[in-house]
């Protein structure tokens, strides 16, 4: 009989266990393991045993349908542990093997955001300039070439970015390249090198040739130039000349632009002017649009509510869109009514009436309605606050709509002389802020935020005038006493120095006369 030598058995199976066990440790089988064991070298220090671990993963024939996942992971790793230089050299390897240009494309978006996000321009401009050749597939090339002209714009290589554009202006204009060229020339505008800028408008006329706009742009720096040298008539007719030329949004940025630095220098007839005239109808649709908020904003800047209001109904008037219209309303509808003049919230209420029908859409009807209800109540109209809250208002609820009517109830029946409905409706109103609030609420007219103690106070303090008006001298300064206690509180909880604390201040004057 044959003799089985059990203890040679047992050291072979021993060795083909060992074996296997060193084979499963040395080539995991999925991402997850893969980035378990580098990043495990990588937090020891190790990188260049994590870069082994990645490099036979993503040889592995039976990684392979798994090979983009990994790459990504492996670069998301990287830059996570502050390795970008190895990042950047994982993806040069990549882009120079026959097959990985779509993985190199995947790798590059992961390691450039992370840079770009973090600022890190520098690094940014040594991993474009390491991976810039003809390795690279050409939509990779591409965006190698719009971050390394963005990082070196932002490391204030401004001459070297200027040196490089004509390449960028060979292709048909895109958003991208528009941006670096309004960046460059911007921080050229602001470094006062106006040589530099005059060489980046002469490669911009070489290439508008058959492309208009790159002309457009280089016709917003002749109104840049003008408007650096203060020279504001020739700003505004290189403006004209740029707004001829057809391109929108160039005309548009410019006007945006020339504006700003009319209102900042105070040349607020030189603003008026250019407004009317942008908004003029052969003006495009943008164009029109900037000038009408300008034209606004020019009133807001200048505490001009009757101004502001007269220019509203103008661009209600206008072929201007209707969405745009009703954003222009919501904008600047507060600054009029903040100047608490019944007239003029009478007049803003009749220009909603206008722009109503023109609004198609059925949010755009409810935010407006919303509106209407603030400044129907500011122009004294409670029949038609009254009947904005019978149709009901969106993103209100039953008790709040039961609150609203009977504080309009309140002002109606004060405007009416009934005082003693307009006490016992004020009083509710007051249960009301006292049961329900629990941070300050913003009143959009004055732009306070009113906290439960101020609103409290203002109440109580309203009701001690009515019924002081009515005669009853004892229970008017109870009702003062009360207010007093309200904005005794209200001074602890409001920021000393804010408007709200100088409101409440005064209101405390007004009421130390009370014995």
């Amino acid at each position: 009989m044959h003799r089985i030598n059990w203890s040679h058995t047992l050291i072979v199976s021993f060795l083909m266990m060992a074996l296997a066990m060193v084979s499963g440790c040395a080539q995991p089988k999925t991402v997850d393991a893969v980035m378990s064991q580098a990043r495990a070298k990588l937090e020891r220090g190790d990188v260049a045993g994590a870069q082994r671990i990645a490099e036979r993963a993503l040889a592995a024939p039976d990684l392979d349908a798994q090979r983009p996942q990994l790459f990504t992971a492996w670069l998301q790793l990287l830059v996570e542990k502050g390795q970008a230089e190895a990042a950047a050299k994982a993806l040069r390897i990549m882009a120079a093997q026959s097959g990985g240009d779509a993985l190199a494309d995947r790798g590059y978006t992961v390691l450039a955001n992370h840079l770009a996000t973090n600022g890190h321009w520098q690094a940014l401009l040594a991993c474009t300039e390491s991976l810039d050749g003809p390795s690279l597939s050409p939509a990779l090339a591409g965006r190698v070439a719009l971050d390394g002209m963005l990082a070196r714009i932002e490391v204030g290589d401004l001459r070297s970015a200027l040196a490089r554009m004509p390449a960028l202006l060979e292709g048909e204009p895109s958003p991208d390249v528009r941006r670096l060229v309004m960046l460059l020339g911007d921080r050229l505008m602001r470094a006062s090198d106006h040589e530099s800028l005059t060489a980046l408008q002469v490669q911009l006329r070489t290439a508008g040739a058959g492309r208009p706009a790159w002309a457009a742009l280089s016709g917003i720096f002749d109104v840049s130039l003008a408007v650096a040298e203060r020279q504001w008539d020739a700003a505004m007719a290189k403006w004209q000349v740029l707004n001829g030329l057809g391109d929108e949004m160039a005309a548009r940025d410019a006007l945006a632009g020339l504006l700003h630095a009319l209102a900042a220098a105070g040349e607020e007839g030189r603003v008026d002017r250019l407004c009317v005239e942008a908004m003029a109808g052969k003006a495009a649709p943008r164009v029109q649009a900037e000038a009408a908020y300008r034209w606004l904003l020019q009133a807001r800047r200048l505490k001009q509510p009757a101004t502001l209001v007269d220019r509203m109904g103008l661009a209600i008037q206008s072929e201007l869109p209707p969405s745009f219209l009703l954003m222009l309303y919501r904008e600047f509808l507060y600054d009029i009514l903040g100047a608490d003049q019944i007239a003029l919230a009478q007049t803003a209420l009749a220009q909603s009436d206008q722009l109503a029908p023109r609004l198609a859409q059925p949010e755009q009807q409810e935010s407006l309605r919303s509106l209407q209800f603030d400044v129907a109540f500011m122009a004294e109209d409670y029949a038609r606050v009254l009947a904005l809250l019978d149709g009901g208002l969106a993103g209100r609820d039953a008790d709040w709509h039961a609150m609203a009517r009977n504080k309009v109830l309140a002002h109606q029946a004060l405007k009416a002389g009934q005082l003693d409905e307009a006490v016992a409706r004020f009083r509710d109103f007051m249960s009301y802020v006292d049961r329900t609030w629990t941070a300050p609420a913003p009143d959009p007219s004055s732009g306070l935020r009113y906290t439960r103690d101020m609103a409290l106070g203002f109440n109580a303090r309203r009701i001690g005038d009515i019924l002081l008006q009515q005669g009853a001298t004892n229970e008017a300064t109870a009702s003062f006493r009360e207010a007093l206690t309200y904005y005794a509180n209200a001074l602890t909880n409001v920021a000393a120095g804010s408007r709200e604390y100088q409101v409440v201040t005064n209101e405390l004057g007004r009421l130390a006369i009370v014995p």
